[in-house]
C-alpha cells in the first residue's frame, strides 16, 4: 500500500491535550494560522496515542500534547470511493426493521449511501406515513410543495405530476439553492387497476465518469459552465419565483480521488 503520511501542521492543530480542546466541549483553542513553520521534535507511542513534542521553527517554542492513534489513521484513510461503487441489484429491508431498531436504520443508511437507492417494502398505504420513515433521519425538509407532496390527478394542473403524462428521467427541485439530498417516494396504490407508475432511477455516479473520461471536454462543460435552473409561477396560490445559476455537476476533490456529485 502507498506510503501516508500525516503533517506536523495537522497533528498539530489535532493534538488532544487540556491546553488545546476544552474539556466536555470539543472545541479546539489551536488556531492554524498560529502553526506555520511548526516541526516535530520528538514522537513516541504510548498505549492508543502518539506523544508529541512540536517546536515552533521562528520562536523555538515547544508544545508537548497527544494525538489518537485512531484518530491520525481515520485522517490518513482514503474515503470510499463512490464512483467505483455500482448497484446491481437494488437493496431491500423491511419497514418495520427500519422503524425499531437502530440496526435496521444502519443498514437502510449504509443502503443509501452506498448505491444511492432502497427499497423499503412492508410500508402501510396510510397517508403520510412515508414521514415517519422521514423522522427516523432527521426533519422533512419544508418545500414550496410542503414536507410531503401528494402525487394526484387533478383538473387544469398547475404541475405535470397531478396530470397522467409520463414523466422523462429529471432530479426535483434542483432551483433550490441546497435541493433535498434524499427523497422517500411511497407507493400507495399499485393493484391490477392502476396503469403506469413505474419509476425508473439512474444511478448518474457511473454515468457521468464514464463521460468523464471518455468525453472530457463535454465533461469539463457540464462541471463548469453556470446553467439557469427556475421555477416561476405567479398564478397559484403559492406565488413563486425562484431562480438559481450554478453547472450541471460539482466535483469534490480529495488528496487522493476526485468525486463527480450531479446536481
Amino acid at each position: 500500500s502507498p506510503e501516508r503520511v500525516a503533517h506536523a501542521c495537522w497533528l498539530r492543530q489535532n493534538c488532544q491535550c487540556s491546553a488545546c480542546v476544552q474539556a466536555f466541549s470539543g472545541q479546539r483553542f489551536v488556531e492554524a494560522h498560529h502553526l506555520e513553520g511548526v516541526k516535530i521534535d520528538s514522537v513516541r507511542l504510548q498505549g492508543n496515542n502518539l506523544k508529541l513534542c512540536w517546536v515552533q521553527a521562528a520562536s523555538g517554542c515547544k508544545h508537548e500534547g497527544e494525538v489518537a492513534i485512531s484518530k491520525v489513521w481515520k485522517h490518513l484513510s482514503p474515503p470510499p470511493s463512490l464512483n467505483s461503487i455500482t448497484a446491481t441489484t437494488l437493496p431491500v429491508i423491511d419497514y418495520q426493521v427500519v422503524l425499531e431498531s437502530d440496526s435496521g436504520l444502519w443498514e437502510w443508511l449504509k443502503n443509501l449511501g452506498e448505491t444511492g437507492m432502497c427499497l423499503v417494502e412492508g410500508v402501510p398505504t396510510e397517508d403520510k406515513i412515508v414521514k415517519t420513515l422521514c423522522d427516523r433521519i432527521c426533519h422533512a425538509q419544508k418545500t414550496i410543495y410542503g414536507e410531503v407532496f401528494e402525487v394526484v390527478l387533478v383538473d387544469k394542473p398547475i404541475n405535470i405530476a397531478h396530470s397522467a403524462a409520463e414523466l422523462p428521467l429529471h432530479m426535483d427541485l434542483v432551483y433550490y439553492e441546497s435541493p433535498p439530498g434524499l427523497q422517500l417516494l411511497h407507493c400507495l396504490r399499485f393493484d391490477s387497476c392502476v396503469e403506469g407508475g413505474e419509476s425508473v432511477l439512474v444511478d448518474t455516479l457511473p454515468v457521468l465518469e464514464e463521460l468523464r473520461k471518455e468525453h472530457p471536454t463535454h465533461f469539463h462543460s457540464l462541471a463548469t459552465l453556470p446553467a439557469t435552473f427556475q421555477k416561476i409561477h405567479y398564478q397559484r396560490s403559492c406565488t413563486l419565483h425562484h431562480r438559481i445559476t450554478h453547472p450541471h455537476c460539482d466535483c469534490v476533490h480529495t488528496c487522493r480521488s476526485t468525486v463527480v456529485l450531479p446536481i
